[in-house]
């Protein structure tokens, strides 16, 4: 009888402790705490950072569409160069026929 009272109050203990432990309860937080003002921080930085993400995004964009003007200014002139030696090479052929004659 002994051990049943040792045992029942083990399991009083135990089921004490463990609802407690396991209870569904969010920790409770003041207003101004420091857990509170640290996840504050974290949303300010977290926002600073997309804004900085927002910017290097234009900022790459812009870049790339220069770069394509660029590329076809460059192609734009490569084919007026090739147009031009065309023209150039037939134009000696031509003056070295006329002065073979």
């Amino acid at each position: 009888m002994a051990v049943a009272k040792v045992v029942a109050l083990l399991l009083l203990v135990a089921l004490v402790l463990t609802t407690g432990v396991f209870s569904d309860e969010e920790p409770t937080t003041t207003p101004g705490s420091a857990s509170e003002i640290q996840l504050e921080q974290l949303h300010a930085k977290i926002h600073a950072l997309e804004s900085q993400v927002e910017e290097k995004r234009r900022e790459v964009k812009e870049r790339e569409e220069s770069v394509t003007e660029k590329e076809k200014l460059l192609k734009e002139r490569q084919d007026k160069v090739s147009s031009l030696e065309t023209e150039l090479s037939s134009l000696r052929e031509k003056g070295s026929s006329e002065s073979v004659q």
